[in-house]
């Protein structure tokens, strides 16, 4: 990472974009925190994969809108 230095007199702009500027840093799923990941518990990322998958597919497939 280059860190610059701000010239004096000068207004400072940021290099990232302002979309993933102003998202907030946890943007999972509210519903897949509460209805997944809350009421299991894992032991590793290979052990939550299908069980998250299988979530997801419920929610996007299955589910009542």
């Amino acid at each position: 990472m280059v860190f610059k230095r701000a010239t004096p007199g000068k207004a400072y702009r940021s290099t990232r974009p302002t979309s993933l500027a102003a998202r907030p840093q946890n943007h999972r799923s509210p519903k897949l925190r509460d209805e997944c990941l809350n009421r299991e518990w894992f032991g590793s990322p290979q052990e939550a994969k299908p069980v998250i998958e299988k979530w997801r597919h419920f929610y996007n497939n299955e589910r009542p809108h």
